[in-house]
């Protein structure tokens, strides 16, 4: 059939449904239509009130990808273009029914790099919703309904609500608009990975050469279980993950990363040419699900969230039986010495976290969140005998607070950790290390784990009974035992 008559065929069957689309409980609708070559996406918008006379993008790139707006008449197939510099405004005609009509243009280059608004990956792509979603002021949840050829699929990390393999509907929920996520559609491998509290929800994108699903089943399934030891569950119900081959790269996932659009989603960029076991002994994907363990946290919070995910990158992967107890402490001990590296004096932890981006302290920002993260850790566990933990307390945490709409500032986590474990353990080190120019001093804690550190990169295993239950208990999980 000529593609010409397919958006034909598919027009006659949307304008069928736009006027309950209008309708629907008040929220704008969305429905997506995709061409199988993936040239362009027909978006049409409806309202559920007074439709708007100005859409707006959340991100400045999607002007380049956007045809323009369509003329009156469903199949007249002329666009108006936008006006010179419009930079993140479309001015839109609405129709008679109250909605409005527009192109994305899929055809041109990829924008470049992992934080491309859309990049193509052989028989599928993957985008940002920022690179198709034009919102009316003040947006919030939106519903977005795709047509899709046959043998297409999608993934989102949006709440789905039928509409079925060809038509699949979803509602985006009460997160910011301004949250990115991505978008993959195509021809995907679509698989869900089963774990206490929820699942993983995973699509393979294709790759030349082909990845093979099962190992990097295994993979995921291997990584997801490390992280449910944190707390014994997930700590989202449903977590959207995004595979990518790239074909090449230095190491088995050159890029992952955590975003929080409309759910929470664990995007990886991997070289699928790789072996099964350099997968297994990668430590990205357990880092970046270990952000799942907070809520989504503002800039300054670098040195928490990124503190708690080198931590626990360590510490679950020894209980997952990814790493060894011996190798998780020498890498542990390898990250402070790196951190400790880039420690300058006369820059405090807050202003190295907060300028990382530009400054690049990198190490020192979150070796330092990590040793902290042993510090509380060992000292929720001496002075509760052993009842708590930093597990049990991000455990409550999980149970109280996630999954979370809002971003939370660092000040405002660590409160709630000692709330919930009705100590001041954060807050003490939160005031101590915070301000200093200083690496977080470690001596005591290497002497109660019995850790002695010849040189950077090697440490030995000293004490006696409490010393070994004390390094055991930690990268064992569950109860523990007073060290003191």
């Amino acid at each position: 059939m000529p593609q010409s008559v397919r958006f034909l065929v598919a027009g006659c069957c949307l304008a069928l449904l736009l006027p309950a689309a209008a309708r629907a409980g008040g929220v704008p609708v969305y429905d997506v239509d995709v061409d199988d070559a993936l040239q362009r996406l027909r978006v049409t918008v409806c309202f559920g009130g007074e439709p708007p006379r100005m859409l707006h993008a959340e991100d400045e790139r999607a002007s380049r990808y956007l045809l323009g707006t369509r003329a009156n008449g469903l199949f007249s197939g002329r666009l108006r273009p936008l006006p010179s510099g419009a930079g993140t405004t479309m001015p839109v005609r609405p129709d008679d029914r109250g909605c409005v009509r527009y192109d994305v243009d899929l055809s041109r280059d990829s924008d470049g790099g992992f934080g491309a608004l859309f990049l193509r990956r052989g028989g599928a792509v993957v985008l940002s919703p920022h690179a198709f979603l034009w919102y009316p002021a003040d947006a919030g949840e939106v519903e977005v309904r795709f047509r899709l050829p046959a043998g297409f699929e999608v993934s989102t990390p949006w709440q789905p609500i039928g509409g079925g393999a060809r038509a699949p509907a979803y509602r985006t929920g009460a997160r910011p608009p301004s949250w990115d996520a991505r978008i993959a559609i195509g021809a995907l491998s679509s698989h869900a990975i089963a774990l206490p509290g929820g699942r993983l929800d995973v699509a393979l994108l294709p790759g030349s050469p082909p990845a093979d699903p099962d190992m990097l089943l295994r993979w995921l399934r291997r990584s997801g279980e490390a992280l449910v030891s944190a707390h014994g569950r997930l700590p989202s119900a449903r977590v959207q993950v995004l595979v990518v081959p790239l074909g090449s790269g230095r190491e088995p996932v050159p890029w992952g990363e955590v975003q929080r659009g409309g759910g929470d989603a664990v995007h990886l960029y991997i070289d699928q040419r790789r072996s099964e076991q350099a997968f297994l002994d990668d430590w990205v994907l357990v880092h970046e699900l270990s952000h799942l363990l907070h809520p989504p946290m503002r800039g300054s919070g670098r040195w928490l969230y990124e503190g708690l995910a080198s931590y626990y990158q360590n510490v679950l992967r020894a209980r997952a039986g990814l790493l060894d107890e011996a190798t998780a402490w020498t890498k542990l001990h390898a990250g402070f010495r790196r951190g400790m590296a880039q420690t300058k004096r006369g820059r405090t932890l807050a202003e190295a976290a907060r300028n990382m981006p530009w400054t690049r302290e990198y190490m020192r920002v979150y070796w330092s969140g990590a040793a902290i993260a042993l510090l509380a850790d060992l000292e929720l566990r001496r002075t509760s005998g052993g009842m708590q933990s930093l597990d049990t307390v991000l455990g409550d945490l999980a149970r109280c607070c996630l999954p979370a709409d809002r971003k939370w500032t660092d000040r405002e986590v660590v409160d709630k950790l000692d709330s919930l474990s009705q100590t001041e353990v954060f807050g003490r080190l939160y005031r101590r290390w915070l301000d200093s120019d200083r690496f977080p001093d470690l001596t005591a804690a290497y002497r109660t784990l019995g850790l002695e550190a010849p040189s950077d990169k090697d440490i030995r295993f000293v004490g006696g009974a409490a010393e070994r239950e004390s390094k055991r208990a930690i990268m064992a999980g569950g109860g523990s035992t007073d060290p003191r």
